[in-house]
């Protein structure tokens, strides 16, 4: 009787295909446990900060502690020098900060393997004059999964603001700074939603239009040229944003309803092309 031929072969390909399928499995399961634990310790709305200190570009290290002495807030930005959205931001954050930074400072840190001097080469090629460098030591209230990621700290080290995503205007930026400035503060949490309605290459979609109800009432508004829509809210509370209507040529995608918190996010609205 003549051999199979291959029969060797063949199990050792199965042997790997089902290694490789184990090992991809127990990969994705480290993947999603460090994600979660990165989540449960992050500080969010309503946590106090404890103090941290920054190694900057011009060969100082400032406190959080040092920095609230001197401020109403501190605006704390976790970026890495890979990150296109953050280039996107940054000039608009500098603009507002040139404009006027009476009473609250910006420091942004690199969370990628970079060194203090890569920073300051990222610092100047941006153009950038806020405080800029490294984490002295890893503070695991501040980690973060998403780039770029930006806490507002009030005077009383707790977390007023936090967003997992850019800045698209220095005018969203300031009113968020704004809500925590000034001798009458009052503890607050304050929060910038972010809608957006593209086609699947990116093309904007204006003319959509959204109804925003919250505890404070009800707002209708329209994605502009750019198919965004941002909206402001101080002490945000049973947040529902629904697309009421779609510009010619689109429909609305299935009951396009979502429910938010106070953590300042992007929302897709969903239309699409009929």
């Amino acid at each position: 009787m003549a051999k199979k031929k291959g029969g060797i072969g063949k199990v050792i390909l199965i042997a790997f295909v089902v290694f490789l399928m184990v090992g991809i499995i127990l990969l994705v399961g480290l993947v999603f446990l460090v994600m979660k634990d990165v989540k449960e310790n992050m500080a969010g709305i309503g946590d106090t900060v404890p103090d941290f200190s920054v190694n900057t570009t011009d060969g100082k290290t400032i406190s959080l502690e040092e920095l609230l002495q001197e401020n109403d807030c501190v605006v704390l930005n976790v970026f890495t020098t890979w990150c296109g959205p953050c280039k996107v931001e940054f000039p608009e954050m500098e603009a507002a900060y040139e404009k006027d930074h009476a009473g609250y400072e910006i420091v942004a840190v690199a969370d990628d393997k970079v060194t203090v001097e890569d920073v300051a080469a990222y610092q100047k090629e941006m153009g950038l004059t806020f405080p800029m460098g490294i984490m002295a030591e890893k503070a695991d209230a501040l980690s973060t999964f998403a780039y770029p990621t930006t806490y507002v700290i009030d005077r009383n080290k707790k977390v007023g603001f936090r967003q997992e995503g850019y800045f698209r205007k220095a005018e969203d930026f300031e009113k968020v700074v704004n809500a925590f400035r000034g001798e009458n503060y009052e503890e607050k949490q304050v929060a910038l939603y972010t809608m957006y309605a593209w086609d699947k290459d990116g093309t904007p979609i204006p003319g959509v239009e959204v109804r925003i109800s919250s505890a404070a009432g009800t707002e209708t508004m329209t994605t502009g040229e750019d198919g965004t829509i941002s909206c402001f809210m101080e002490n945000p509370k049973d947040v529902t944003v629904t697309v009421i209507s779609a510009p010619e040529g689109y429909s609305i995608k299935g009951e396009a309803e979502a429910s938010l918190d106070a953590k300042s996010t992007w929302v897709k609205l969903d239309v699409v092309k009929k």
